[in-house]
């Protein structure tokens, strides 16, 4: 983190006071700008090869769920690091807000804004490269208003930001118990988030593994023994994706259509902002939950051009 970056403004946000506009949905992760550059295959080493489309989205999944389930209706809110006060910076905090997405996000002179490059190819193999200038660092001293004004919560907890999530679950412990949802992306869970959780019990896990659905049924009952929550949700790629609840063992598959994909840049996250809106109108209702999840997903990567769909005619 660049010690000599300054905030624009120097006003301490009163924690009391609640949001003007309630949310019913509050994300929190890191942000920056992605590009992302589409490729008819991978490269061999130290060969070119020439992109077929270049776009660039929000990242990482937090900011992307709040875009999602702002469009599926849900009033959604965004807890993430300062960006610079500079171009991109400043293009990212317009696009939150001309979608809709209530958040405090400060800007800092001196401070990179992270970015994002994402390469995938024609097979569905996407590879990311990220320069995040040290702002998972900065997400536990930021504005955490937002937590104490929503009933559902959706935490980013990659590997490499496990540490700052866990500090910000454990700020949780002693508060009106949100839904929480935690997101792994793939990783497995760091220690600091599994102490953590002991603390804060999340509502949900959520992460991902490209196999069958069986087998990701057994991989989401092992991740239950090893973190306290009340479901695991496995999302499989093609396959779909597979929810354990844990206090009774019951299991909810929903298998993934077979349609022709564009992209699967941020399908983990339109996955979560289908779960999430069902799960806010049913909220013991997981098949259902599920359904919607596989249906938002197929609707993002079928898509072309900026991630902005229509997602308001899904139905589970």
């Amino acid at each position: 983190v660049d010690t000599t970056a300054q905030p624009r403004t120097t006003a301490t946000p009163d924690p009391t006071r609640p949001p003007s506009n309630p949310v019913d949905l509050v994300c929190v992760s890191y942000l920056a700008v992605a590009q992302i550059l589409t490729v008819p295959r991978y490269p061999a080493a130290d060969r070119d090869i020439e992109a077929t489309e270049r776009r660039t989205a929000l990242a990482a999944d937090g900011p992307l769920v709040a875009q999602i389930a702002r469009l599926l209706g849900l009033r959604t809110g965004l807890i993430t690091n300062p960006v610079g006060d500079d171009t991109d910076g400043n293009a990212l905090l317009h696009r939150l807000t001309a979608a809709g997405i209530t958040h405090r996000i400060p800007t800092w002179s001196g401070l990179p804004t992270p970015h994002l490059t994402v390469i995938t190819d024609q097979a569905g193999t996407r590879t990311t490269f990220a320069h995040l200038a040290g702002a998972t660092a900065l997400l536990p001293a930021t504005d955490l208003t937002l937590l104490t004004h929503t009933p559902l919560i959706y935490l980013d907890g990659y590997h490499h930001m496990a540490t700052a999530t866990a500090q910000i679950l454990r700020t949780l412990a002693d508060r009106d118990r949100p839904q929480i949802v935690l997101n792994l992306g793939g990783d497995p869970p760091h220690p600091d988030l599994i102490a953590a959780a002991q603390h804060t019990r999340p509502t949900m896990i959520q992460t991902s593994l490209r196999t069958s659905l069986p087998r990701a049924t057994v991989f989401a009952r092992t991740l239950a023994t090893r973190l306290p929550t009340d479901t695991v949700v496995v999302t499989c790629g093609p396959a779909g994706a597979v929810a354990v609840h844990s206090p009774t063992s019951t299991q909810h598959h929903a298998p993934a259509p077979s349609v022709p994909v564009g992209h699967t840049y941020g399908v983990g996250a339109a996955f979560s902002a289908g779960y999430l809106t069902s799960l806010t109108q049913h909220p013991d209702d997981i098949s259902t939950a599920l359904r919607l999840g596989v249906s938002t997903a197929t609707a993002h990567v079928t898509r072309t051009g900026t991630p902005a769909p229509a997602y308001s005619a899904l139905t589970p």
